[in-house]
Order: C-alpha cells, then structure tokens, then sequence
C-alpha cells in the first residue's frame, strides 16, 4: 500500500470505535425514552432525591466553620 492508503487505513481504525460508542450511547437513549416513563421518573426522581438531601444537609450543619473559612466570614465583613 502507498504511504497515504496507509494512513487512510489508520485515520478510520481511529474512527471506528467513537463512532460505534457515540451510535451505541444513542441507542440506549431512545431504548430508554421508547421503554416507559418509568426511566424518566427515576431519573427525575434521583434529582429530587439529591437535592432534597442537600437542602437537609446545609440547614442541619449549625457547627462553627471550619479554621480556614475564618479569613474568608472576616474579609467578607462577618463576625
């Protein structure tokens, strides 16, 4: 083979595996809206889920901030 049907032949095994992945990430996609609701609702679900526990995280924590966050409350005008 010449040098540039060589590099042809390497720039589409290059090519091959994303375009697989990305084809292949589509499928499971549409799979999953094509299946049901029931895949939207979990994944509507899980962010409810997290955010709820992030918003009960931060109003629970009424501990003194940590050494390093001082400099920070007194350069912002706090205690």
């Amino acid at each position: 083979m010449t040098k540039d049907c060589e590099m042809g032949v390497g720039f589409w095994g290059a090519m091959y595996i994303p375009v697989v992945v990305a084809m292949a990430a589509q499928q499971n996609v549409v799979t999953a809206l094509h299946g049901g609701p029931v895949a939207v609702l979990a994944a509507i679900g899980s962010v409810v889920l997290c955010g709820c526990t992030i918003a009960l995280i931060s109003r629970t924590h009424k501990g003194e901030p940590l050494p390093d966050e001082e400099p920070l409350i007194a350069a912002a005008g706090g205690r």
